[in-house]
């Protein structure tokens, strides 16, 4: 794995509470960025301690009401940034000097209020996505990548269309069926660890839980 991992953590743990090291309500409200407010809670050793079998029953286990779809409403933004929000559902080439990404709104449509559809074929970068470097580097990415430089320019504002607001949720006919037949085998992640018993670290867990917070970890040991 590549990048920021600390901002995958938080991506789950805001949208998985069973995952997070404490209840979303236990976090103060430290406003943007987000993340922010989980550089502060106070570690407990009965999260830390808990086996990867835990996790991975929580999530064979978890619902569609079980994940948050929208996590940041409520959230208050600076009247500054307010007004640029609309760009956050857009559809376009994000340029980060050597590194291109594609930014596929249309694969989290319920985060914007729609309805998810199966998605359409992933957007080739083609030998641009991402390179890696070695050695110094003095290249003018700007003229290197001024093909996705203009392209960003161009389609920045090609967003999503934000229709009514959506009652559920739950996944559409359509799209559950393609979801089912794309990742079937991935769905029960317990199954595919061999020797695996349900319930075999729920003593341990009950008694870490009964003690309550402990000293904290040094975090070399974390």
């Amino acid at each position: 794995m590549d990048g920021p991992l600390i901002l995958l953590f938080v991506w789950a743990w805001e949208r998985m509470p069973l995952l997070a090291p404490i209840p979303r309500d236990q976090l103060g409200d430290v406003g943007i960025p987000l993340a922010r407010r989980w550089s502060h809670w106070r570690r407990h050793t009965r999260y830390i301690r808990r086996p990867t079998a835990h996790f991975r029953r929580g999530l064979d286990d978890m619902g569609v009401d079980d994940f948050i779809w929208r996590p940041y409403m409520g959230v208050w933004v600076p009247d500054v940034l307010a007004a640029q929000l609309v760009m956050c559902s857009t559809q376009s080439p994000l340029v980060s000097f050597e590194c291109i990404e594609w930014h596929p709104t249309d694969r989290v449509r319920r985060q914007f209020e729609m309805q998810q559809l199966p998605p359409g074929p992933a957007f080739d970068l083609g030998r641009d996505h991402c390179k890696r470097l070695t050695g110094a580097q003095n290249h003018d990415w700007r003229e290197i990548y001024s093909q996705w430089v203009n392209r960003w320019r161009s389609d920045r504002y090609n967003t999503l269309q934000l229709g009514e607001e959506i009652i559920d949720f739950h996944p559409l006919p359509v799209y559950y069926e393609w979801y089912t037949q794309q990742y079937r085998i991935h769905l029960r992640l317990s199954d595919r660890v061999a020797g695996e018993e349900a319930g075999a670290d729920e003593p341990q867990q009950q008694q870490e839980d009964a003690a309550g917070p402990q000293q904290q970890v040094p975090p070399h040991e974390q």
